[in-house]
């Protein structure tokens, strides 16, 4: 999936209604997976070409900025991002021949991933007949995926991701009809990634031209 950054609002109006942690004040795990497990949680099941997901409703498009800003005060110190950081700063700098001063740290940032359908419930292939059935889901768990270093986003080459911020979640049986088998296994939901914004320019990188070591055939970053 491709991220954009999107500047996030601190808009204290923004703070949740009910008892406990507001979304700005999210500052652990557990408080953003709290938070999350109070949205609805129910999808209906799409294609796009052949890419099967569960839409969101709008609660949680519209919650999508406080996530990742939630995850940024979560890993802000992370020593394994920092890690895959590095390792994506090294393969810019060897392989693509940038200059270290044009991918340093202080430039990496936490996207939202920005995708045609927003934020969904990725899934494998179903039948046909399961389209726009509702499916109920659990938010489970936070989990971090490093992405394929040096792979670009497939939507916009000028993105580099380094780490992926997923949620585990647990699909229960259709809210509607016959159970769907499939949908009693575990999905996920990607809620944001941290990577970095290339610029290439050549008058700026001592003209170094791309090795060609960095050519991707056929590969192409799995869709989240």
């Amino acid at each position: 999936s491709n991220c954009l950054p999107k500047r996030i609002s601190c808009n204290r109006r923004s703070m949740d209604d009910s008892k406990g942690c507001g979304w700005l004040d999210i500052h652990s795990k557990e408080d953003l997976l709290g938070l999350l497990n109070r949205l609805d949680r129910v999808g209906v099941i799409c294609r796009e070409d052949k890419f099967f997901y569960l839409k969101l409703s709008d609660q949680w498009q519209d919650k999508a900025d406080e996530c990742v800003l939630g995850i940024s005060n979560i890993y802000r110190y992370d020593k394994n991002l920092k890690s895959n950081q590095a390792k994506l700063r090294k393969f810019l700098i060897e392989k693509e021949g940038l200059s270290p001063s044009a991918v340093g740290f202080e430039k990496f940032r936490m996207y939202k991933p920005l995708s045609s359908v927003g934020l969904h419930v990725s899934l494998e292939a179903v039948r046909e007949e399961e389209i726009g059935k509702k499916i109920k889901f659990t938010v489970k768990d936070l989990m971090l995926q490093r992405a394929n270093v040096g792979i670009p986003s497939r939507h916009d080459s000028s993105y580099f991701h380094c780490q992926w911020f997923q949620l585990a979640v647990e699909l229960s049986p259709a809210v509607e009809g016959e159970d769907i088998p499939f949908a009693k296994g575990r999905a996920h939901i990607s809620l944001a990634c941290n990577g970095i914004h290339v610029i290439k320019d050549d008058s700026k990188n001592g003209g170094k031209k791309k090795s060609k070591g960095t050519k991707t055939k056929g590969a192409k970053e799995r869709r989240k």
